[in-house]
Parts: C-alpha cells; structure tokens; sequence
C-alpha cells in the first residue's frame, strides 16, 4: 500500500528505476501538454521545463537518496526524479528551470510517464503553494492531477481499505458524486465520528490508482487531522422521508441526498441486505453501510437513513444505518400461494425475463424440486429450485440451518419474501435486465419436505454402477491372476512330480546295478584274493622273491574291493538326490567317522554344482576322511567349502598324526587313497594343496572351478 500510495502522490513511482540509455529523440518537451503526444514506450525525450515545486517526497528504501519532487509548468503537474549530482536542495514553492529525460514506461495496464531530471536551477525561493479549493464535481480532469486541494463533502461510510490494513478509506459525498480518501490511520473510532458530518478534506488529489485495479477511479489522499468537520450530522428528525417520485434517472436520484425511510423489515439476507415495508405499503431495497454492526431481523419495525441509487427498478436505499429499532406490531404477513410461476415470470418476444411488480416483496408458497444445494458449492448460502422449469433461488443466508436434511431431488414446498434479481450495472446497454426470482426465507419453518427423492436416484445408480464396474473389474483381475497362479503352480507340481519320477527311477537303477556289482564283481574279488593267500603259502621257503609281488596284488584288489564298496554305496545312497550341499556331505561322512567328531560347514548352494562333479567331490571329501579317521588316528575333522567368484573352494582338516608329503607311500607301496583324490581333482579341472607335517595333522585345500550355465 505505501508503495500504491507513493504511485498516487508521484503518479511516477519508476522513475529513479528508469532507463535514460535509450534511443533518445530530437524533440524536445517543453511543456507537460507534449507528455499527451508521447505515444512510444521505451523511447527517451529531452525536455527543459520551468515551473514551480508543489512538493517534495524522500525515499522510503533509500532516505539518503535526492527526494523527488511535483513540478507544475502553469499547465499540468508532474513527478520528477531528481537525479542531480550533487543533489539540488529544494523547497515547496521554488521556481526552477529542470532539464533531462522523459518517456514512458511500458506496464501491463499501460504507458507510464516518467521524468527524470539530470539538471535544475533554482530561478527563485517562494511561498509554499496553498491548497486550491475544488468541489468534488470538478476534480475529474487529469489537470488537477498530483495537485493539493481543498474540496467539501459529507462523509456517508468509511471502511478498511483492502490493500493496506494500515489505512482507512472514507466515502465523501457532495450531490451525485463520491470519493473515496484514503488516510493513514487505523482510528476507527475518529472515522465513525466523521460519519454525517460536513467536512472540509485537504489533500492531494490523483487521477488514478495505479495498482491491481488497472482503471480505477480517482481519489484523494489525505490525514485525519486535514479533515476538518464544518457541520454536525444532522439531526434524524430533520433528514427528510424517501418521497415516491417517479421518471427520475439514474443521476436524479443520486442528487436527492440523505432519506428516511420508516417502515417493517420483511426480509434479511447476506447480513447488509434489507426490503422494509413502510406505512404505505411500498416496498424498499436497503443496502446497509460497511460500519453498521447492527443484526436485523425480519419483523422489526426499524428506522433507516441512506443514500437513494437505483437499479433502474426499484428505489435502493444504499449507505445505510438503522437509527432506531423495535418489535414490529403489524399483523404476521399471510403467504401468495402459488401453484404456478406464470403469473410472476414470463417472457416477452425478444426472448428477456419479465416481471409482475406487485410480487415485489411479498411473502409467496411455491413448491418445487431441489436441484442444488450451498453444502454442494452453491455460492451466497442459496438453495436452487426447479419450479416446473422455472428456475428460483431460495436466500437461506439468514438461518442456513433452513437448508440442513435436504437432498437433491427433494420435493420441498418453501415460504419466502419474493426479491427481483437483476444484471449487473452495463454502460454499453439501455438498461439492466432482469437475471432471475429469488425468495429470500425467514427460518426453519419457511422449508417444509414433500416428497423425499426415491432411494434410486440418477447419482446413487451412477455411484452403483460404478461400484458394480470396479468390482467387476476386481472380479476379472483376480480371475486372470488366479489362472496365472494355478498355470504356475501347476507347471511347478508337474516339475517336481517329474523330478520325483527320475529320482526314483534313478534309485531303482543304482540298487539294480549295486546288486549285480556286489554278487558278481565284490565276489570275483574275494575270490582272486583268497587265491592270492593260498599262493603265498604255498611258496617254498626258499621262493622268497615272489612274495613282495604277491602283497602288492593282494592290497591293490583289496583297495578295489574298499572302492567297489563305495561305489555301491554311492548307487545305494540319497546323497545326490538332496537339495542341501551340507547335509549330503554330513550323510556321506556318517559311516566312516567312527568316534571322530566331526565339524561341518558347507555353505554352497546345491543347484550351482553338476550331479557328477558333485559326485566326485563327495569322494574326494570321503576319501580324506577315511584316510585321516585310519591312517592319521585323527578325533576331530573339520570340513569347510563355500563359493568364490565361480569357484568353488573346500578344505578337509584333522588333528591327526600327520605325514610328510614329499614322502608320502604311492601306487609303487599299494597306496592308492591320495593318489585318486588327485585324479579326481585333476578331472574337474582343480587344483589341490596338501599341508601336513608329522605330529601336526594335515589339511588339504581344493579349488575347482565351476560350469557358467550353473
């Protein structure tokens, strides 16, 4: 608002933010009547004017910058920023000669002038100029602008004014014209006591209000202690009665000054709104002030003074105040029913409402169906009603508890004080038109329910069927992500059984050939080797160079017999069929540890590894056990594998006796345990590291790598 309001004084508040840098012009100004020719925004012109300093205005931002000031040449005022260096000194009343730049300033609402002097001389010191004295009727000319005058007026209102809650606005009248003034002041008590009164306004006068109205009317500013009251209002029996004059326009009835008007009040709505009926029976609109803080009611009998307007209809009585109020003592008002609205509404040939005047405030029944509601948006608190495809509004701004346990469709009957609604004000027409039938309703009892809507209605069938749809659609979803489900569980039952079949086929296959191997090949093997015996014994004594053949062929069948058993054993076993790397291990180890405890952990996924180098890894790990549980004499085993990188890495260790490695028995000796573990090793692509010393146990580490596709 200080800002606005710095505009208003100015009427140039860009002008130290304006840009001299362009395109400057040969043309000179050398009065402020050429500021009418400048059309083009961002052009600069020289200009050179003498003229005297109306005022002088500092700087809110910046105090230390030069202060503008209003030069008047003798024909119109203007703001200049004073952009001297050093700053000139000025004074109110100096006679100056300034020079610089001068433009327009290009803005959403329009060209802006601005002036920015760069060089002043002072011609001569003179006396402050005095306020010129201006009725409000003359201060309409963009001469006066920026100017200081003194004007009369009565002040009929004052209220807050929007932009700026640190000012109040007054409405001052004289005849048929208004102005608002603004003055910096919160003091609404000192503004309620200007109220009426004939007051003498000193202020500055400015032609528009440059700010989010982009044409806006003129206005004064101006301070509290410049308003000076001339005449007290006047007393109430002294304010003449609204007389009944007809063929008055518009600007007549605005000349008629204050009225009293005496009479019952009929009908409130949107709290500033009145229709009072008077002795005589006529009916008068009331527009009360902004500062009237009184709480009417239909059936009081009030008295009321205003300003008379129009609406090219009905008299309004605008600006008003209730002087006085009481009970009303007339008759309750019996209602027009209605059946139909014919007789009130109509239309004429081109088509524009009609209506029957003598419904003007009067208290009328018309039944009709609910088409909308305020808790549905309805602007004002108003309640629509279809009444037989004539549309009426039903007020309920004055007991809105009128329009609680209705529903759209309802068929209600109301009771209302009937209120002519027109078209907003159109200077580009002959006059307003009607814009449709309100009744404006008094309490609880004016609504009385017919017929309550059928429980189907348009929206709950919408709301149905839409819930139908989604649980239709919830219905098809799910179905399609069950057969989904089952298709999958299905193909994963059918894997399984599959996977079941084979392993047991498998079985069946392994016992068959683990029968044969021990009745065939088991025996044959027991036999060549008690032949073997009975061929050393019966060695003569002498024959002594046979013997050490005979004990190699005798430990290399019993090594195959050892082997074959576990072979069989192999065939015979659940092992490979198991899911768990680490319980298959544990299983194959069970029953060669003896009394050897045993500490297992093998930490690698059994999907990862092929059935035959799974194989081969559980004898190589049962081949060193055995070796460790016999020949080491070892009490505690450990077994360990994981995955690294695609490889996967087990040790087998034991606290046993230990061996030299470099001088460990071979094939040559009938030893064939370690040698195997390194054939197999070496069949899966591996590599294996023996650490044992005698005494310290041994530890044996094997690294093989691992198919991609697993």
């Amino acid at each position: 608002m200080k800002r606005t309001l710095r505009t208003l004084l100015w009427a140039l508040p860009s002008l130290a933010l304006a840009d001299p840098s362009g395109v400057v012009t040969n043309t000179d100004v050398r009065s402020m009547m050429d500021v009418l020719d400048v059309t083009a925004p961002t052009r600069h012109n020289y200009f050179a004017l003498t003229g005297t300093v109306h005022a002088i205005y500092a700087s809110d931002a910046d105090p230390a910058s030069p202060p503008s000031f209003v030069l008047d040449d003798g024909e119109l005022l203007v703001s200049v920023f004073n952009a001297t260096r050093p700053a000139v000194g000025l004074r109110p009343g100096d006679r100056i000669a300034a020079s610089g730049v001068f433009g327009l300033q290009k803005h959403d609402y329009g060209n802006e002038p601005y002036a920015v002097a760069q060089e002043i001389r002072v011609l001569g010191a003179g006396a402050e100029v005095p306020p010129a004295p201006r009725s409000l009727q003359d201060l309409s000319d963009i001469r006066d602008n920026l100017r200081r005058i003194r004007t009369t007026g009565t002040v009929i209102d004052w209220r807050t004014s929007e932009e700026d809650p640190d000012y109040l606005s007054l409405t001052l009248k004289d005849g048929p014209t208004t102005m608002p003034v603004l003055v910096p002041s919160q003091d609404a008590d000192a503004a309620s006591r200007l109220l009426e009164s004939r007051v003498s306004v000193v202020g500055r006068f400015n032609w528009a209000l440059p700010s989010v109205r982009r044409y806006a009317r003129p206005l004064i500013v101006s301070r509290l202690e410049d308003i000076e009251p001339l005449a007290p209002p006047p007393p109430l029996e002294d304010t003449p009665a609204l007389e009944r004059k007809i063929y008055l326009t518009p600007k007549d009835v605005l000349t008629l000054g204050r009225r009293r008007i005496e009479g019952e009040i009929v009908a409130v709505w949107q709290k500033r709104n009145l229709l009072v009926q008077d002795d005589d029976g006529r009916i008068v609109r009331v527009r009360l002030s902004h500062h009237d803080r009184t709480a009417p009611r239909s059936g009081l009998r009030a008295t009321i003074c205003g300003y008379p307007e129009t609406d090219q209809f009905n008299i309004i009585l605008g600006t008003a105040t209730i002087a006085a109020c009481a009970p009303g003592s007339s008759a309750p008002q019996e209602p027009v029913r209605l059946a139909s609205l014919d007789a009130v509404v109509g239309r004429n040939p081109s088509g524009s409402l009609t209506f029957t005047p003598s419904y003007y405030g009067k208290l009328v029944t018309l039944a009709g169906t609910v088409r909308s509601l305020p808790s549905l948006g309805n602007a004002e608190g108003r309640i629509g009603l279809d009444c037989d495809g004539h549309p009426v509004q039903l007020d309920a701004s004055a007991c809105p508890e009128a329009a609680e346990g209705l529903e759209l469709g309802c068929r209600i009957e109301a009771t209302g004080v009937c209120l002519l609604e027109t078209n907003d004000y159109d200077a580009q027409t002959d006059m307003p038109h009607i814009s449709g039938l309100t009744l404006v309703l008094r309490g609880t009892s004016d609504v009385a329910v017919l017929a309550r809507p059928p429980w189907l209605t348009p929206g709950r069938f919408l709301v149905i069927l839409s819930a139908l749809t989604g649980a239709l659609a919830l219905v098809l979803v799910w179905n399609a992500s069950l057969r989904v489900l089952v298709e999958r569980r299905g193909r994963e039952l059918a894997r399984k059984e599959v996977e079941a079949t084979h392993a047991k086929l498998k079985a069946i296959e392994r016992t068959r050939l683990a029968t044969e191997l021990h009745d065939s090949v088991v025996q044959n093997l027991t036999g060549a080797a008690m032949e073997i015996r009975a061929a050393e014994a019966a060695l003569p004594a002498e024959d002594e160079g046979a013997v050490p053949h005979l004990d190699i062929a005798l430990k290399t069948i019993n090594s195959s017999r050892a082997e074959l058993r576990n072979c069989i054993w192999d065939l015979r076993s659940q092992a490979l069929e198991l899911s768990d790397a680490e319980e298959a291990v544990r299983i194959t180890l069970r029953p060669h540890l003896g009394e050897a405890r045993l500490q297992l952990r093998f930490d690698v996924p059994r999907r990862m590894i092929p059935d035959s180098a799974f194989h081969n890894i559980l004898c190589i790990v049962r081949e060193l056990v055995v070796n460790a549980v016999r020949h080491g004499r070892a009490t505690t085993l450990a077994v360990e594998g994981a995955l690294e990188g695609g490889r996967l890495r087990f040790s087998v260790a034991d606290d046993g006796r230990g061996f030299d490695p470099a001088a460990r028995p071979g094939m040559e000796q009938g030893h064939f345990g370690l040698e195997g573990v390194m054939e197999r090793v070496k069949s899966l692509d591996g590599t294996a590291r023996i650490e044992s010393a005698p005494g310290k146990g041994a530890r044996v580490d094997v690294d093989i790598p691992l198919p991609e596709e697993n």
